[in-house]
């Protein structure tokens, strides 16, 4: 099935904002619904200051209508509910009579049906691809607008990595690790995200956003710098002799 819709696994980088964004963004309507659901009652002001803590105790028993509620709703992303995507239910057409539904299928009304699913999955896909460029777009423009702007590493350049997870913990490791890695080596762009690997050239697992790198400044009198000033001549010479 996926190799027939041509889908891919496309495994992200660590800490990536968008991932955090769709989770929590998720969280937040299902926390909403669930409130609404429990505590109908409830002004729009208490259901802004709802949190997990202040749900009520029965929403377990609300969680299916709650998650029916999510699955049955129009993505603004997409025109499309995720159910009618996922089990390919087309939308404007005439329901079946509950006579013919009744009677075996034949070949013409399944391919009918598979062309009208097929055509649904490639309008929600045009929808969220208009979608992320119209998003990517705005992104681009407001990070243009920062200092230094958008900031591009090239193979070999040397970065260091922020320790994300530092940020998210109460150890005292926290006051006396350093935030940024020792200096690793660019190998590959993908996307905003990159391939690393350490001074000595052994490959680190997985890959690291942008927004964790910044460029590593040699000291003109380290042993480092030196290093780099020779690999730097011997890839020149290389070149020339190519």
């Amino acid at each position: 099935m996926c190799a027939t819709w041509h889908m891919h696994t496309h495994v992200v980088a660590t800490y990536s904002p968008w991932i955090n964004g769709l989770v929590e963004g998720t969280n937040k309507l299902l926390l909403h619904i669930l409130q609404r659901l429990c505590s109908p009652d409830l002004n729009d002001a208490d259901l802004d200051a709802a949190t997990w803590d202040t749900l009520p105790n029965q929403w377990p028993d609300r969680l299916d209508e709650a998650i029916h509620a999510l699955n049955t709703r129009i993505l603004p992303a997409l025109k499309f509910k995720p159910k009618e995507l996922l089990f390919s239910l087309p939308i404007n057409t005439n329901p079946t009579p509950l006579a013919d539904a009744s009677e075996p299928v034949d070949a013409i009304a399944t391919m009918l049906h598979l062309a009208y699913a097929a055509q649904q999955n490639l309008d929600g896909s045009n929808a969220a691809i208009a979608h992320a460029v119209q998003r990517q777009s705005a992104f681009d423009r407001r990070v243009q607008r920062t200092k230094p702007g958008e900031i591009i590493f090239i193979p070999g350049s040397l970065v260091q990595v922020h320790r994300s997870d530092l940020e998210t913990t109460l150890s005292t490791a926290r006051k006396l690790l350093p935030r940024w890695s020792q200096p690793r080596r660019v190998t590959e762009r993908i996307w905003n995200s990159y391939k690393l690997t350490t001074i000595n050239g052994v490959p680190m697992n997985g890959t690291f956003h942008a927004r964790r790198l910044r460029p590593y400044h040699l000291n003109s009198s380290s042993q480092l710098a030196l290093d780099e000033g020779r690999r730097a001549a011997n890839e020149n010479a290389w070149i020339d002799t190519v």
